[in-house]
């Protein structure tokens, strides 16, 4: 009779221990994909402000080309990962939209990806309007 009872305490220890370890594991596996997904959310986030600030940086380029170049139709500007953050790269489509009413500004469009070729990509899009530049007379931007 001690004997079944020893058998048996241990058997209940075996038990107690395994279903110890089974929680243990189940809490790390949870923590783990809490972290996993909290990390992820922080690329996100870092990747969203990255195509805001590309975004506007299009803008920029766009409305310097309009004033150099009035005939600037956009472009699509590749951005490598060495001129960003070294890891990832980028991608800016610039359209430009010119009313027929030649009092009318300029559109700008710009749309941002980042980064290139991934699986999950963020996306920003900026607008703004410029005025057109004046239909210059020769003679004035001749120098002396």
């Amino acid at each position: 009779m001690i004997r079944n009872r020893s058998k048996s305490r241990r058997g209940a220890a075996a038990i107690i221990a395994v279903t110890c370890l089974l929680l243990a594991s189940i809490f790390l596996v949870v923590a783990t994909r809490s972290l996993v997904l909290r990390e992820q959310e922080r690329e996100r986030t870092l990747w969203e402000a990255q195509t805001r600030v590309l975004a506007q940086s299009a803008i920029e380029r766009a409305s310097t080309a309009l004033a150099d170049d009035p005939d600037y139709a956009g472009e699509v500007w590749d951005i490598s990962a060495e001129e960003l953050d070294g890891s990832n790269a980028g991608r800016l489509t610039i359209e430009i939209t010119v009313p027929d009413d030649a009092g009318q500004p300029v559109l700008i469009r710009a749309e941002a990806e980042y980064p290139v070729d991934s699986l999950h990509v963020a996306r920003s899009e900026a607008t703004a309007t410029v005025a057109r530049a004046a239909d210059a007379d020769p003679e004035e931007n001749v120098s002396p």
